[in-house]
């Protein structure tokens, strides 16, 4: 009996070794949403495509804390801009964070300061002149292993940047999936 448990104890460890541990996923990173939270294609303010998936062809994605159309900067959409918008719209209590994935060659600035694993981030400016109209933001950027380089531009209205930091960091690389 004991002989068979080390043989199959034995065939279990094999497989673990060919396990590749990929994560798959619609783009080039994937993220560890709150509830409520999600992954949409990145969109203009006053127009928003709806029922298009985040896809690998996309530079640029959108992490959002609701599942609604954003609008920083206190500026309310026209009414003939609502009228091409099919979800709710929403200026306050919110955070948008553009993942954009960069060019290998691009450089992260020299004043970005290092967090560690690839991580940097940048106040793009300081204090009470960042907050306009309520919204603050901070620019962070990942550069793994392989080269590769995301950009995250993160917007904040109403909320803590905390919370959208915790969502960042749970960024990882993912398998394509074609």
């Amino acid at each position: 009996m004991k002989r068979i448990f080390a043989l199959l104890f034995g065939l279990l460890l094999i497989g673990a070794g060919c396990s590749t541990g990929a994560v798959e996923g619609d783009w080039y990173l994937t993220f560890d949403l709150p509830d409520e939270w999600v992954m949409v294609q990145a969109y203009k303010e006053g127009n928003s495509p709806e029922g298009v998936k985040v896809t690998h062809d996309q530079v640029e994605i959108f992490l959002q804390s609701a599942d609604t159309h954003m609008i920083f900067g206190g500026r309310a959409p026209e009414p003939e801009e609502v009228a091409l918008i099919s979800k709710e719209v929403q200026s306050d209590d919110m955070i948008k964070i553009s993942v954009t994935r960069l060019d290998s060659h691009r450089l992260v600035p020299s004043e970005a300061e290092d967090l560690g694993d690839g991580w940097y981030s940048i106040e793009p400016c300081g204090g009470e002149e960042c907050d306009g109209a309520g919204q603050n933001y901070m620019t962070h950027y990942l550069e793994t292993e392989e080269g590769d380089k995301y950009l995250f531009r993160t917007y904040v209205s109403g909320r803590e940047f905390a919370e959208a930091e915790e969502v960042i960091f749970t960024a990882e690389e993912v398998t394509v999936t074609e």
